[in-house]
């Protein structure tokens, strides 16, 4: 990569962290093109070589994003060995770490996801982490090396995990530092460690 070319990258990667940065908190109407170029020390010029709108930049951030968590999913699962179930709730657990690190990101994916509805929501992350993790294969390997119950549908049950798992961290960046229930506090990192608790109970043949 030339110099040109590093500078074009990086100034392309400051207006992101720059947006990123200026939304928190904020409705996209209420960041202009021209409060991104000021923020990132650039013209409007040159910012526009880079988007055409701030409707581009959220969805590159978004893009991002949603590689950032496939990775770091993909990532964990691999060093798991044991066997389909442990694989399953690895990837659970990955996720859920993932948000508690970074919940700020998760909070920007639910505010800027471009959804109608959590139905919404739930389709394009079962289709993400279908296609990118293989849930359903895990399942399967889990059936057939006895650590899944035989009833499961891979298919289903892999759809199913993907739509609770992403819901739920959502709801948990959301709602830092603790959810209300019945009258006790929860932290998410409680109410998470349950999920994967559960899960991995209800897998179990």
């Amino acid at each position: 990569m030339n110099k040109h070319s590093l500078e074009f990258e990086a100034i392309h990667q400051r207006i992101i962290a720059v947006t990123f940065r200026l939304l928190k908190g904020h409705l996209s109407s209420d960041v202009a093109m021209k409060d991104i170029a000021k923020a990132a020390r650039i013209s409007r010029q040159t910012l526009y070589k880079h988007f055409n709108s701030i409707g581009d930049i959220i969805l590159e951030i978004k893009k991002s994003f949603d590689r950032e968590i496939i990775a770091s999913v993909a990532s964990r699962t691999s060093l798991v060995k044991e066997n389909g179930r442990e694989k399953v709730v690895g990837i659970a657990t990955a996720l859920f770490s993932l948000e508690q690190q970074n919940p700020d990101k998760f909070i920007f994916l639910s505010r800027f996801g471009d959804f109608e509805n959590t139905k919404g929501v739930s389709l394009y992350y079962q289709d993400l982490f279908y296609k990118n993790l293989g849930i359903d294969a895990i399942f399967q390997e889990g059936i057939a090396d006895g650590s899944i119950r035989p009833d499961l549908d891979p298919y289903k049950s892999s759809l199913s995990l993907a739509s609770q798992m992403i819901a739920l961290s959502f709801r948990m960046a959301n709602l830092q530092p603790q959810v209300d229930l019945g009258g006790h506090h929860y932290s998410g990192v409680e109410i998470e460690d349950e999920f994967v608790a559960e899960l991995d109970y209800l897998l179990k043949p």
